[in-house]
């Protein structure tokens, strides 16, 4: 299982390096993976740390404009 993660992650790292300026079209791959490697306990590499901070200050952003007033 790991192996196979180890392997998606970096076939998503290559898919997003053809075309970086566009990596939300990946996002849910990105979420997926992110949450695999937290799921198996595994580090993330360090291009995915880049994204998973990029995705985690969104949804902090997402909560903060959808607080009541």
């Amino acid at each position: 299982m790991k192996s196979e993660l180890v392997k998606t992650a970096d076939a998503l790292m290559d898919d997003i390096s053809a075309d970086p300026v566009n990596w939300r079209m990946w996002e849910d791959r990105l979420r997926q993976v992110i949450a695999g490697h937290a799921d198996n306990n595994m580090d993330l590499p360090a291009q995915l740390r880049v994204y998973a901070d990029w995705l985690r200050q969104d949804d902090l952003e997402d909560q903060f404009e959808n607080m009541p007033v």
